[in-house]
């Protein structure tokens, strides 16, 4: 073989090379980030008030009394553990996304499984504010889920695991923990 085939081989490789790279290997700036996006701005768990969260038949109704702490409506009126339904709402407020699809990117909403959601949360702020949260299918890595929160129309990639903690709130209500008892002392018979 020439050295001059070569050279020409070597360079048509090198631009099939660049060319795959530009045009699909290459993040598109439109969709990828190098900062997380918090979900909901502005609001904190301190501000919600109330809350139903959603799925399929299943769901639980919550509300918050200034002096009882977090009480259960749905499925039983009851108190509840304060604790739980706290980092429930904080994984949700606090929420981040990896990445953000704008809405020039989205076709059909069907297509991320939010026109029928997994999970619905409806969120009622001090303010009189109301917020809901759709959380649609699993992405294809099976890593994170699709998410759209009230009339934005992006959608939002979150992680699994905060999807988790939320279905294990429906799975195992947050009921109050059950007191451990106290410790009495007995007399020890020799």
């Amino acid at each position: 073989m020439r050295w001059r085939t070569t050279i020409i081989l070597i360079i048509l490789a090198l631009a099939l090379g660049l060319f795959v790279y530009f045009t699909e290997l290459r993040p598109s700036p439109s969709t990828t980030t190098t900062e997380s996006i918090t979900v909901l701005q502005n609001v904190h768990v301190d501000d919600v008030t109330e809350f139903r969260l959603q799925r399929d038949q299943q769901a639980l109704e919550a509300y918050f009394s200034d002096d009882k702490g977090w009480i259960l409506r749905y499925p039983v009126h009851s108190p509840a553990d304060s604790d739980r339904i706290r980092q429930a709402l904080g994984f949700l407020v606090y929420a981040h996304a990896s990445r953000v699809l704008p809405p020039h990117e989205i076709s059909n909403l069907a297509d991320y499984g939010l026109v029928t959601p997994a999970l619905e949360w409806q969120l009622h702020l001090r303010s009189g504010r109301r917020i809901l949260i759709l959380v649609g299918d699993q992405t294809p890595q099976k890593m994170y889920y699709y998410l759209k929160k009230g009339d934005d129309e992006s959608v939002y990639i979150v992680a699994t695991n905060l999807v988790e903690v939320w279905n294990q709130l429906l799975d195992v209500p947050p009921y109050p923990p059950t007191p451990t008892p106290a410790v009495t002392a007995t007399a020890v018979q020799q």
